[in-house]
């Protein structure tokens, strides 16, 4: 069997498994790019009144996030993020259930309260979703397959227009 055979033969069968896994990246992809052109995937950040340091605690800041009903009952360990934005003057505080609750620490003024959902674009984009060890079984082989198709495509591409020279010089 021709090598030329063999390469298309394996570039054919190998994209049909690496298909569906580039499309989800390629489109987890996308929308993780978008996420701050969206509201639908990542809330808006606000701006606190005051950049200076807070004038509250963060037991009175977590006590004013928890009045909240999509982060009644969490306890401090239970929160999957929370962050601080100097710069805009805001905490933000995100539950396990993907909620963001924005809060002024220095006012105490819950600024917003919307779903996250670039967190779940990000693990179905990097693999972790389907658990920590899938990127070994999904994410690394995609990429080997990649390459492998890369490299069988670039052959395809390339050896006809290298037989025809090699024609053209032999002719003359």
């Amino acid at each position: 069997m021709k090598f030329s055979k063999i390469n298309r033969s394996t570039h054919n069968w190998l994209s049909i498994f690496v298909v569906l896994p580039v499309l989800l990246i390629m489109v987890t992809g996308i929308l993780l790019v978008l996420k701050k052109d969206f509201e639908w995937i990542q809330p808006p950040t606000h701006k606190g009144q005051s950049k200076d340091i807070p004038n509250m605690s963060m037991t009175d800041v977590f006590n004013v996030v928890t009045t909240t009903p999509e982060a009644r009952g969490l306890k401090w360990d239970q929160f999957e993020r929370i962050e601080f934005k100097p710069s805009k003057g805001i905490m933000k505080f995100v539950t396990p259930d993907a909620w963001e609750i924005q809060v002024d620490p220095s006012t105490g003024e819950v600024l917003s309260v919307m779903k996250r959902r670039s967190d779940i674009i990000e693990s179905l984009h990097d693999g972790n979703f389907f658990g920590s060890s899938m990127k070994y079984f999904l994410s690394l082989p995609t990429a080997i397959i990649l390459i492998i198709l890369s490299l069988t495509g670039v052959y395809m591409f390339f050896h006809p227009i290298l037989k025809k020279r090699a024609r053209k010089k032999q002719k003359s």
